[in-house]
């Protein structure tokens, strides 16, 4: 899940079933929950942790092939230990 700009989807101007939801690219990491984003970001600023199949919307709207974090530990393999236990 990433980070979101604002707290839910938004509707983009003069469409009816169109949505957008901006990822905050400021995150380094990927998060799992609201507080992680707190924490990564900063209190103050309307931080939102969520994924866009969660509120029934296309992933197509992330564009996920265009975003380095999407893999990020998983075929990298940064850590040697983890990726040989997952292997074998």
């Amino acid at each position: 899940m990433r980070c979101r700009m604002t707290d839910a989807p938004t509707l983009v101007n003069g469409t009816t079933n169109e949505y957008e939801w901006p990822i905050n690219f400021d995150a380094p990491w990927l998060c799992s929950t609201d507080s992680d984003c707190e924490r990564m970001l900063g209190n103050g600023v309307a931080h939102k942790c969520s994924d866009l199949l969660s509120q029934g919307l296309p992933l197509e709207l992330d564009k996920p092939w265009t975003q380095d974090l999407i893999m990020y530990d998983i075929v990298n393999f940064n850590n040697v230990p983890i990726a040989l236990y997952t292997t074998f």
